[in-house]
């Protein structure tokens, strides 16, 4: 009859198994064979060996720690942990739009300052130079094939030079167009996930099993 015991063990003696320590394992379980038995038993400090002759033969196996798929294991030995990360998600406040990170809102205004404006000359004598208007906005001049995004808003200056036997007036008015700003949006994640910066974060203990 055979009859396989399954014991815990950190370290097989040559003498209880007839074998030598380099075919077991320290860590592991080791099943013993017996075929003649009864011949006597060591007490291995975790636990008995029950072992009779040369017969007698050990099958070292091996504690793995894996994760399921999507996690990714980290640490070692007993201190093993699965970790999934992936990208946070984000929302807005009502009447913003979302893009990426950030929520972005759009609204029609108009600006007057030294970096916002239209600049018109307008001449009285063709003795006069003059020109186009000049468009800025956010401190650029706006290119004339993008000067349809703006409109003229109210006068706010005007200065009259009188030196080209005629005179020329500089007008300054408003400049109307589409304003963008950028706040953060808000970083959530789904549950049973923890926020990290711009991460989401599940850390759980890693799974084990002997081969």
């Amino acid at each position: 009859m055979n009859i396989f015991y399954k014991i815990v063990l950190v370290t097989i003696s040559s003498f209880a198994l007839g074998v030598s320590a380099s075919q077991v394992s320290t860590s592991g379980i080791a099943e013993i064979n017996v075929r003649n038995y009864e011949t006597g038993t060591q007490n291995t400090g975790v636990g008995y060996v029950v072992a009779t002759s040369s017969s007698a033969s050990a099958v070292a196996k091996t504690l793995v720690y894996y994760c399921q798929s999507g996690f990714t294991l980290g640490g070692s030995g007993e201190s093993s942990y699965c970790l999934s990360s992936k990208q946070a998600n984000y929302r807005c406040p009502t009447n913003t739009k979302q893009q990426g990170a950030f929520c972005v809102t759009e609204r029609r205004e108009c600006r007057f300052d030294r970096n916002n404006k239209i600049s018109r000359v307008t001449r009285n004598s063709s003795n006069c130079g003059g020109g186009s208007p000049s468009y800025f906005w956010n401190g650029k001049e706006v290119p004339f094939s993008a000067r349809g995004a703006y409109t003229e808003g109210v006068k706010k200056k005007s200065v009259s030079y009188g030196t080209c036997k005629g005179s020329i007036t500089t007008s300054s008015f408003e400049i109307c167009g589409m304003a963008v700003k950028k706040q953060n949006a808000t970083a959530y994640c789904s549950s049973g996930y923890e926020l990290s910066g711009s991460s989401c974060i599940k850390k759980t203990a890693a799974l084990k099993k002997w081969v």
